[in-house]
């Protein structure tokens, strides 16, 4: 009950603290890193690697390594959009992030293939950026390693892998109906599960502390997100049994030392006594009749 009173009042502490600071540095910390991502695209090798670390250690986020889809042939998929989009027909949905260089190795055979299959399929071509679209990375689950690729058909959703630099992989892949070869999300790890919806809520509350906490390093809001999460679990799962009482514990002094056990004698000296005593009765019985 300590634990959980210090903790709510440590996290009721960084909330007053961020609110004000955020409403401050929140616009200048955004035009730096407008700033910063600019000063990117001019520079490279030794210097992007500086930045890059520069933006993890100080916050901010990390410049793009990649160009997304300039002439539009890849639909974006938002946080807004995506409950009335790719749980009907068909779709191809590619989770990425411009700062991922396996993203950047396969976005180009993404894109190649949107546009051979331009007019020949009703399948769209789709694309989820996972820094800007948190709450539905976080209803599909999708991992740290990208891209992650999933297949989309009248609400029915599969994972399917990913090829670099083969665009007919993916022409055959909708031209074959070969994700029927793959199964179909269920259980837990569904879109329509109770895990996903609060998943999807958790990312929700993580936005929301992003708009106060946009002046500090991505790390440390990691790390209260992390103790609000155990906060938050400790509620739900009824707290911990441990109790300081010592009444509750047999086996503990009231020191919280283990107890030594007690050994119980063995009633064997009992038996032996009840021998002795019905021999000399005996002995006393035979020298009255003597007499």
């Amino acid at each position: 009950m300590k634990f959980l009173k210090s903790t709510l009042a440590f996290v009721a502490t960084v909330a007053l603290l961020t609110s004000p600071a955020a409403a401050q540095y929140g616009e200048e910390e955004a035009a730096a890193a407008a700033a910063q991502r600019e000063a990117a695209k001019e520079g490279g090798g030794l210097k992007g690697l500086f930045q890059i670390g520069k933006a993890i250690v100080l916050g901010g986020t990390p410049p793009p390594i990649f160009e997304a889809d300039p002439e539009g042939h890849i639909f974006n998929v938002t946080d807004v959009n995506y409950k009335e989009t790719i749980f009907e027909d068909e779709w191809i949905i590619t989770f990425c992030s411009a700062t991922s260089a396996p993203c950047a190795d396969y976005f180009p055979t993404f894109v190649d293939a949107a546009i051979t299959m331009k007019n020949e399929t009703t399948t769209k071509f789709s694309a989820v950026w996972v820094e800007d679209s948190a709450r539905v990375a976080a209803r599909f689950f999708v991992p740290a390693r990208l891209p992650y690729v999933i297949y989309a058909k009248d609400g029915e959703f599969r994972q399917i892998p990913y090829q670099r630099n083969d665009t007919q992989f993916l022409v055959e892949f909708i031209e074959e109906e070969k994700y029927k070869m793959y199964p179909i999300l269920d259980g837990p790890m569904s879109p329509y599960s109770k895990l996903s919806v609060w998943f999807e809520k958790y990312a929700e509350g993580m936005e929301w502390m992003g708009q106060y906490t946009s002046w500090m390093p991505k790390w440390m809001v990691y790390i209260m997100a992390g103790s609000l999460s155990g906060v938050v679990f400790n509620l739900f799962s009824g707290g911990s049994s441990y109790s300081s009482d010592p009444s509750r514990y047999p086996h503990l002094n009231a020191d919280g030392t283990l107890k030594k056990p007690v050994v119980e004698e063995a009633p064997v000296t009992n038996v032996t006594k009840t021998k002795k005593s019905s021999s000399s009765t005996k002995k006393r019985s035979s020298k009255k009749v003597s007499a």
